[in-house]
């Protein structure tokens, strides 16, 4: 729906959800923790993670910011998918496994 979040009615339409343009892209500010989980980050991501019991954390966004202290436990993996991008600007601890790429 176009006028979703505007104060608007809602009216439904048919098609496919595009992320061409700016506006179009969904954000999450805040922290995520992932306990015995799976979090995929598709589009806009500003904060921190945390990944504890086997959880893993997928990047597939362009648009990803650790700006928080966060953490990967020893049996837990953060990947960064093929074309994502992400900026540290805070302390990530890793104990776990990091991937880069495909």
């Amino acid at each position: 729906d176009r006028n979703d979040g505007t104060g608007e009615s809602v009216n439904s339409t048919s098609g496919t959800a595009s992320d061409i343009n700016e506006k179009d892209l969904s954000k999450f500010t805040g922290d995520i923790t992932a306990d015995n989980s799976n979090i995929i980050i598709n589009n806009k991501f500003e904060g921190g993670v945390s990944a504890v019991n086997k959880s893993a954390i997928d990047i597939h966004s362009q648009h990803a910011v650790i700006n928080r202290w966060s953490d990967i436990s020893d049996n837990s993996k953060l990947t960064l998918k093929k074309s994502a991008t992400l900026t540290v600007n805070t302390g990530l601890v890793n104990k776990g496994t990091i991937e880069i790429g495909e």
